[in-house]
């Protein structure tokens, strides 16, 4: 179980950390949240945790999305309250090797798996950044950040974009 501290910060399994956790309330009065746990903020093992809460202070771990098996390493899971009543998630999710998804050394980020983003890639990688926005019915915005790849010699060049689709996500061409 999670508690709540009086802190305001998630205490949790003390054989691994969990990271960025973002909390959607629901309809109901319940709550739901995601996290990434892994052993450490930018480890190469991290998976997605989903706790809910009936009151914001109890928590219960209601699965694991992606296990530790998986090929794949996932960072930031953010989920979204649709109008509609849907709950939608995103996530930057990585491929697994043998390093560090963020290098506190180099300030340098593994190069994420994300929606495409044309960016010259010796120089920028970009991942998910805040939260996605239903702008209508079927338009959505995906904002992003860029971060120096790994292999840049120089500081990282942050910035910030979007992009957009008209169909519900499943194209973002703009």
């Amino acid at each position: 179980m999670i508690i709540v501290t009086g802190s305001s910060t998630i205490d949790y399994a003390p054989d691994h950390g969990a990271y960025i956790p973002w909390i959607t309330p629901l309809p109901n009065g319940c709550f739901i949240a995601g996290q990434h746990v892994g052993s450490g903020l930018g480890a190469n093992n991290c998976r997605i945790e989903i706790p809910g809460s009936p009151d914001g202070r109890q928590w219960n771990n209601e699965g694991i999305i992606a296990d530790q098996c998986s090929s794949y390493s996932y960072r930031m899971p953010q989920k979204h309250a649709l109008p509609d009543g849907r709950l939608l998630m995103t996530a930057t999710r990585f491929a697994c090797s043998d390093v560090q998804l963020f290098d506190t050394e180099s300030e340098a980020l593994q190069q994420p798996q994300i929606l495409p983003v044309e960016l010259p890639t010796d120089r920028y990688n970009a991942n998910g950044a805040d939260m996605l926005l239903q702008l209508r019915h079927s338009r959505w915005m995906y904002p992003f950040e860029t971060w120096k790849p790994e292999g840049y010699c120089g500081p990282p060049d942050q910035k910030a974009g979007a992009l957009f689709s008209s169909n519900d996500g499943q194209t973002w061409d703009e």
